[in-house]
């Protein structure tokens, strides 16, 4: 029993002598911690004001959206892009389907790669105009009702694009043109719409 009671004690030395460390380091720490000087805090992004953030991801726009600029130069370097990319795949089926690129395979390779560049920069330029063109009478609607965006501006600018797109081809061509663009963006819209009620 006396034994037992030794190794009790035993053990709880042990464990005051740890505790005790523990609260020196613990201690030592501190005084480490207290004696570190901070500079001024940098100023947090809610310090800024709304006219001053640049702004990435559609989740992060401002009411209003982003600003004029950043949607032409967005938009129509992407839709530029995509064209470009497009046409490439384009121009790359045309080359392996002609029949001129049946001989050797250096005569394949030009053929190819020439109706890579005839088909890739045609839809990139292409795109890319009627991207212009869209931002900017997207960006004039938006400007002119107040800084109020909705699908029908969308829509409207769409249309007045793809007319003034295929305006050189005729009557019947650019009604075709603005029909076949508002068409596609008014689908987009209501994609939009859906995919927002579901979340």
């Amino acid at each position: 029993m006396a034994s037992l009671m030794n190794e009790s004690s035993d053990r709880n030395g042990l464990g005051n002598d740890s505790l005790n460390k523990s609260n020196g380091s613990g201690s030592l720490l501190g005084n480490i911690l207290s004696s570190v000087k901070l500079g001024p805090a940098i100023p947090t992004v809610s310090s800024a004001t709304r006219d001053q953030l640049e702004y990435l991801f559609e989740d992060e726009y401002v009411s209003n959206g982003p600003s004029w600029g950043a949607r032409v130069c967005y938009g129509t370097g992407s839709t530029y892009l995509v064209g470009l990319a497009t046409g490439g795949l384009w121009g790359l089926f045309d080359g392996l389907r002609n029949p001129q690129g049946s001989g050797s395979r250096r005569l394949r390779i030009n053929c190819i790669l020439n109706a890579c560049t005839a088909r890739g920069p045609f839809m990139g330029n292409s795109l890319g105009i009627v991207a212009l063109v869209y931002n900017g009478l997207n960006g004039a609607l938006i400007k002119a009702r107040n800084d109020r965006e909705d699908m029908w501006g969308s829509v409207a600018a769409a249309t007045a694009s793809g007319a003034i797109f295929k305006s050189t081809a005729g009557l019947k061509k650019c009604a075709m043109g603005g029909g076949i663009f508002g068409s596609a963006m008014l689908a987009f819209q209501l994609y939009q719409k859906y995919e927002k009620s579901r979340y």
